[in-house]
């Protein structure tokens, strides 16, 4: 059976700055709502918060599509990622309904360290996505928790034996999530009343440093303090704020051997591969 695809028009959108293109766009409708989401390119920021990589991913939630004016009414667009390494996401509809969506974990116009070995990105954890408002929420797949092994309660430093694991802990208003080695070659993840931080300024292998080496995001729930981390060898998956906020990044430490925790409690799990 073939699907014919007609053209009709180019979409009409709200003017922001979109930089100089657009490309992997991403639309679906739930519960009345248009959501749309895009990579654009070249776009420009004084902001501490925004749009601080070479390129980065933004979502609409409004008005369905008008396929008779190609219009799509929304009031905002929002970053979809705050982090260091994420590109073109898609999302599908799996058997129970659920909006599931992968990302591209890793950028074209970097050179990554594992750039030699022939090894070029990755995919991202598959996260259900969700809408509140106009705002888009992601977490993690449900069935995830099925890789989990043994659960360890976490409070000050830890050695690791194996760096693929969830972290899942409360955290104080200030709080320090610190991951490393013996030579404090390290990444670090931390958080105050106002922002959270991602750090990988004293890693093992450095790259796209004129970018910047921290990545920042506004606090947005205070009263939510559940934060949940997927770590697996060379990238790591932050999830704060219900979801409203998600930091996606690389990161390259020899040896990583030390987990450190401050100002927050809770339960670190050994992950399983997941089988075919």
């Amino acid at each position: 059976m073939f699907t014919f695809i007609k053209y009709i028009g180019n979409l009409k959108m709200p003017q922001y700055d979109y930089g100089y293109m657009l490309e992997c766009s991403n639309y679906y409708e739930e519960d009345g709502k248009g959501k749309l989401f895009f990579s654009p390119q070249g776009i420009q920021s004084t902001s501490n918060y925004d749009f601080r990589n070479v390129f980065s991913v933004v979502y609409s939630v409004g008005k369905p599509i008008n396929v008779d004016t190609c219009n799509f009414e929304a009031p905002s667009f929002y970053e979809m990622d705050k982090g260091f390494d994420f590109y073109a996401p898609q999302s599908f509809k799996d058997s129970k309904g659920r909006v599931v969506l992968y990302r591209w974990l890793g950028n074209s116009k970097c050179i990554y360290p594992s750039d030699k070995n022939q090894w070029a990105h990755m995919l991202t954890i598959p996260r259900r996505v969700t809408i509140e408002g106009d705002r888009l929420l992601q977490w993690p797949l449900e069935e995830l928790k099925e890789l989990r092994q043994e659960k360890i309660s976490i409070c000050g430093e830890h050695e690791i034996k194996d760096c693929a694991f969830e972290l899942e802990f409360e955290a104080n208003c200030e709080f320090a999530f610190t991951l490393g080695n013996d030579k404090d070659e390290k990444i670090v993840f931390s958080g105050t009343k106002e922002e959270y931080c991602l750090d990988r300024s004293k890693m093992s292998y450095m790259y796209n440093e004129k970018y910047g080496m921290q990545r920042y995001a506004q606090r947005i729930e205070n009263n939510n303090n559940r934060i949940r981390v997927f770590v697996d060898n060379s990238s790591i998956e932050i999830f704060c704020d219900s979801g409203k906020t998600v930091f996606t990044s690389r990161f390259y430490i020899e040896n990583v051997s030390k987990l450190k925790i401050s100002g927050a409690i809770g339960n670190l799990y050994y992950l399983n591969v997941i089988a075919l």
